[in-house]
């Protein structure tokens, strides 16, 4: 506590949140992008194609902010009217790469119908595989960071911090990633057409690319001079239709994001508590009181690994209803109905430390080694969520990082 304590001593002395630096290359407008691309535009192309998909996603308290957008570097090469090769989507991606964080404001239109205003900044981290440090900000005062690897919720009405032990909101992956082949498998369609804007006159690419089989949609507005996106949108069905769930009226990039960003502002005597998240409808949907383990006073590391130990030897003792308990998303019969009777789980070759997987903010990621019946050993990533139910703090199995191997 007292380092969190400290921490927020520091992050309380910021006079506010508007991202203003002393030099021109600590804050770069549109125009000065535009100007920039234009002076340092090389010839040379990327290497491989590559996507940007940016994954908002919180359930703490009040605020809720949840998107997934993606951008992808399609394998597609965009002509003028005179069918001169303009530019592609890879270009997009490599002129973003240029850049160490990102400032987009736009509104979110729950399922009620109503709308939040919100902004989020986000910076990557060194290797720009995710995001470092995130902080987002809806119009009724809440306020989400991420910082040092935790999680720190601002509640206005409650003038409460909440402070959470891993990340629980990212961009990720950043810009960067090769999901070329998972975009082409998620995306059945897309259109591409052109415009002018009608307030800069300015040259405008739009792509529309959709999934029937996950019923989402989105809409990319790009500059064609600077190949940055400059708007974007996302609708829960494929056809566009209607008002967007999410909709980027603005976005700024930075070259060097400035320090005062992610500090908080918030009253002085604002409580600081630890306390993890509340159950959420969607991402909680199959876990309740019964489930899981109660967390035990320590390290929540601790925890992750023990009921990951528990969950595996219930597994490979057969006691399917302990590890329906354990991992909730399935019932006992159909937890047994994973395995074949010739390929069961045997042994437990080792379970790993828990940490925080990039990318990852449900909880905490424990790696195990499983051996099977056949003999064949496979790497399963267990990610093990931390929820409060019915005031009582627990944590069980939420699902894998990645694949897992089933014995077949």
């Amino acid at each position: 506590m007292d380092n969190d304590k400290k921490l927020f001593e520091e992050l309380l002395k910021a006079d506010g949140i508007t991202p203003k630096g002393s030099t021109e290359s600590e804050r770069l407008t549109f125009a000065e992008i535009l100007d920039q691309q234009l002076e340092q535009k090389q010839s040379k192309p990327t290497s491989r194609p590559e996507i940007w998909r940016i994954i908002m996603q919180s359930k703490i308290t009040k605020f809720s902010t949840a998107a997934v957008i993606l951008i992808a570097a399609l394998s597609i090469t965009f002509f003028d009217k005179t069918a001169t090769p303009a530019w592609a989507l890879e270009d997009t991606i490599k002129a973003i790469k240029t850049f160490d964080g990102i400032h987009l404001s736009g509104i979110k239109t729950g399922d009620n119908g109503k709308e939040d205003k919100f902004e989020l900044w986000a910076r990557a981290n060194e290797d720009f595989t995710n995001s470092e440090e995130f902080k987002s900000i809806s119009d009724d005062g809440n306020i989400l960071l991420v910082k040092d690897g935790k999680t720190f919720c601002y509640d206005p009405n409650t003038n409460i911090i909440n402070v959470i032990p891993w990340k629980c909101a990212s961009i990720s992956p950043w810009i960067g990633s090769d999901l070329l082949e998972q975009m082409k498998k998620f995306c059945d369609k897309w259109e591409i057409s052109f415009g002018k804007d009608a307030a800069t006159n300015k040259d405008r690419i739009y792509l529309t690319c959709a999934s029937t089989k996950k019923n989402d949609s989105w809409n990319f507005e790009f500059d064609a001079e600077s190949k940055l996106p400059v708007r974007f949108r996302q609708w829960h069905n494929s056809n566009t239709e209607g008002k967007p769930q999410i909709d980027i009226q603005s976005i700024v990039y930075y070259d060097l994001m400035p320090e005062d960003v992610f500090e908080l502002k918030a009253p002085e005597n604002a409580e600081l508590i630890k306390k993890f998240p509340s159950a959420d409808k969607n991402q909680d949907k199959d876990a309740n009181i019964n489930s899981g383990m109660t967390i035990k006073d320590g390290p929540i590391e601790q925890s992750a690994i023990e009921i990951t130990e528990t969950y595996w030897h219930a597994v490979v003792n057969s006691d399917w209803e302990f590890a329906a308990k354990l991992r909730p998303s399935l019932n006992a019969k159909q937890r047994s109905e994973l395995y074949s009777n010739s390929n069961l789980p045997t042994e437990i070759i080792s379970i790993g430390s828990a940490y925080q997987q990039d990318g990852c903010t449900l909880g905490l990621v424990v790696p195990c080694k499983i051996r099977f019946t056949n003999d064949k050993t496979a790497e399963i990533k267990m990610i093990i969520r931390f929820v409060e139910i019915e005031e009582t703090p627990i944590c069980y199995v939420w699902g894998t990082w990645g694949n897992e191997y089933f014995g077949r």
